[in-house]
């Protein structure tokens, strides 16, 4: 007995019976998706393709399809006949040319259908075209809270739409570790198919901050939006500062006497109840009280200022005037403010000028 050989695809074969078949591969058309853009066109291209390679040319029409997107205003129709893959070769790109506009809309779709197939069989003569719709942007907020000692507290982050859509936009929103773990800083969160309603611009996200008493620098957390259909992505990405509070700053009252002529130094020192492993920083300024500035103490204001990571301490000194004239002592108050990185105990100091006269 002869044994059976096998004919390359494509190719006639004979058999022992009077009948000849050509041995077929199957012919399929992919989806395609495209950014619809504001104006103009833009292609989108559906590959239409053979699983192999065949020794004869594979014939085809093609034709387009209204779903969400119609022809004219959002694509441009097309009816081919005969399309032709040679032989030898496994693909034909089709080409459909999408219309831009700045409507804001949700995605819109069509399609592409393949038929009257010669030299092939059909695996799958549909495709869907997809028009990803451009007009609004999309974009998360950093936040930042105060850690507290112990419980929890909401960090919230905002999602915006630059403007409203006419169409829902749909996200996935979920929290990533950075110097911060989820579990022991704050509490994890996945949410898929979120959504900013039709005619909304925003949504909003809370993360559970865990609070402790440990002396650490402040730490950070990732909030990611992903998967987001009815808008373009601006920053998908929000940072969660927690601030830590664990050293306590404060400022000790001072005072001085007066002095006859001339100036004196009234020191004032800002100190933290714990060393803190970041900076801790804060701003400084005087505030008349029955003392006036100009004449009896030269008045003082100043930013950014710091304790160093590592120190407990900053001394900060007020120049003060002296005179012969008979008064009552005066006061002026020094107060600390914009602290970050500590909690504020005694934020306001009494300078005390005492007269001498």
């Amino acid at each position: 007995m002869v044994p059976a050989t096998s004919s390359p695809v494509g190719a006639l074969h004979t058999a022992s019976a009077p009948s000849t078949y050509v041995v077929a591969t199957t012919l399929s058309i992919a989806d395609a998706a495209i950014i619809e853009g504001n104006s103009g066109t833009t292609t989108a291209n559906f590959i239409v393709s053979l699983a192999q390679p065949t020794t004869v040319p594979v014939t085809f029409d093609v034709a387009t399809k209204n779903s969400t997107a119609i022809a004219g205003s959002d694509y441009t129709a097309i009816s081919l006949t005969r399309v032709t893959i040679p032989a030898g070769s496994t693909s034909k790109p089709i080409s459909v040319p999408v219309i831009g506009d700045a409507v804001i809309e949700g995605n819109e779709s069509f399609q592409v259908i393949v038929g009257t197939v010669a030299g092939a069989s059909l695996s799958d003569g549909i495709a869907t075209g997809t028009i990803r719709n451009d007009d609004t942007t999309l974009s998360i907020s950093d936040a930042a809270i105060v850690e507290g000692n112990a419980g929890t507290r909401k960090a919230t982050f905002t999602a915006k739409l630059a403007a409203a859509s006419a169409n829902p936009v749909t996200f996935n929103i979920y929290t990533a570790n950075n110097t911060a773990l989820g579990g022991s800083d704050f509490i994890a969160r996945s949410l898929a198919a979120q959504s900013i309603p039709a005619g909304s611009a925003t949504y909003t996200f809370t993360v559970d901050i865990a609070g402790d008493v440990a002396v650490e620098a402040n730490e950070t957390f990732l909030v990611n939006v992903s998967s987001v259909r009815g808008a373009v992505v601006a920053d998908g990405q929000a940072v969660g500062t927690i601030r830590n509070d664990d050293a306590v700053l404060t400022i000790a009252d001072a005072a001085v006497a007066e002095g006859l002529s001339g100036t004196k130094t009234l020191s004032f020192t800002v100190r933290l109840s714990a060393v803190s492993a970041v900076p801790v920083t804060f701003n400084l300024a005087t505030a008349n009280k029955t003392a006036a500035s100009g004449s009896d103490y030269v008045a003082l204001a100043l930013a950014g200022q710091s304790i160093p990571a590592g120190s407990t301490s900053k001394a900060f000194s007020v120049t003060i005037k002296g005179d012969t004239v008979r008064e009552a002592n005066e006061t002026f108050v020094v107060n600390v403010g914009s602290v970050v990185g500590a909690t504020v105990g005694d934020a306001q100091a009494l300078g005390t000028i005492v007269n001498d006269d």
